[in-house]
């Protein structure tokens, strides 16, 4: 296999992402900008989700598949799941993200520790700022739908001629990075190598749509139990004022509702025992296929990491995480920056 190709192809692959994301920041400040000098009223919690999430599926993604048009597409065979395997597939996926989150959480603790910083994970006041409905809407139907899209389907469709192994280490990768968060780059590089691997095996992308779509539904489950139990943030700022039998006074008029609660953190204990299980059955199962004209070894690597669009996406996105487990935030630099200029 030509090393010099596979570079190229890598570098477009890797150029096209940051150009998008690039395009993203660039206009995501100029709309808030514009928009904030007519009202700053106007800059609500909504409309700083819709600009967020709606430039990255209007904006930077076309723009992304745009630039990777050129690159030479390979069609991965396709292979029907049987009945059991697609079902294994969810908590399986499901159990590696939950025990990669604890990592991240682990080392996430510790490192705020030496910061002093704490834990930092944006995402938490992303999501918790939604409406539930716009939760869904976002996190468990469009977002997957894109991702996988992305980072399974284009970038390994690109990469997948140079080796399966590194095609699923690449999707992977630049799933995790473009996170832009240590806590997020740990569970979604354990998820999205997972659901590269089951691409790749299958070739068909419907099938990690769908497992993605679970897994952040299963995510959605403690907001939408929010909702279910009344505890918006004026109540739980009532109740914590308030001594046990306010509690317990909450508790007995919900009592229905706080079983089912019980028995929804039942159900995800028995499901993440269910996905262990699976994995150890299907543990043979998880191999990649090899093919001579892979890349391996040191090319491999080189193909991947020594190309200059590829090491610009890293490094843009390292550079990023570091600066968040920091509490620096490039997107409101950028922002005052803008803001600055137009006064």
């Amino acid at each position: 296999m030509n090393l010099e190709k596979a570079k190229k192809d890598f570098s477009r692959v890797g150029a096209a992402f940051l150009i998008g994301v690039a395009a993203f920041y660039v206009v995501f400040c100029l709309v808030y900008t514009i928009i904030y000098r007519i009202d700053p009223a106007l800059i609500t919690n909504d409309v700083y989700l819709l600009l967020d999430f709606g430039l990255l599926f209007v904006l930077a993604y076309p723009i992304i598949f745009f630039l990777m048009r050129k690159v030479e597409v390979t069609q991965i065979p396709q292979k029907k799941l049987s009945a059991g395997k697609l079902i294994a597939m969810v908590p399986i996926c499901y159990t590696i993200m939950i025990g990669c989150n604890i990592l991240g959480l682990i080392i996430n603790a510790l490192i705020g520790q030496l910061t002093g910083k704490g834990i930092i994970n944006p995402i938490n006041s992303v999501i918790n700022g939604m409406d539930l409905w716009v939760q869904i809407l976002v996190v468990v139907i469009l977002a997957p739908t894109f991702e996988e899209l992305i980072f399974r389907k284009w970038v390994i469709d690109r990469v997948y001629k140079y080796g399966e192994l590194l095609a699923v280490m690449t999707s992977a990768l630049m799933f995790g990075l473009f996170h832009g968060n240590f806590q997020q780059f740990i569970y979604a590089f354990g998820a999205g190598f997972f659901m590269a691997f089951i691409y790749c095996k299958t070739g068909k992308i419907g099938y990690t749509i769908v497992c993605h779509m679970i897994i952040n539904f299963l995510g959605t489950l403690p907001t939408i139990f929010m909702e279910f139990l009344d505890l918006d943030s004026a109540t739980i700022q009532t109740l914590a004022a308030t001594d046990i039998s306010a509690y317990m006074e909450y508790v007995q008029s919900n009592l229905n509702k706080f079983m089912m609660f019980g028995f929804l953190v039942i159900g995800i204990f028995l499901f993440l025992i269910a996905g262990f299980v699976l994995m150890i059955v299907f543990h043979k199962k998880l191999k990649f296929t090899r093919k001579e004209t892979d890349l391996s070894g040191k090319n491999a690597w080189s193909a991947l990491f020594i190309n200059v669009g590829m090491g610009l996406y890293m490094i843009w996105w390292i550079v990023n995480i570091v600066l968040v487990q920091l509490d620096i935030s490039i997107s409101n630099m950028m922002l005052s920056f803008f803001l600055k200029i137009t006064e």
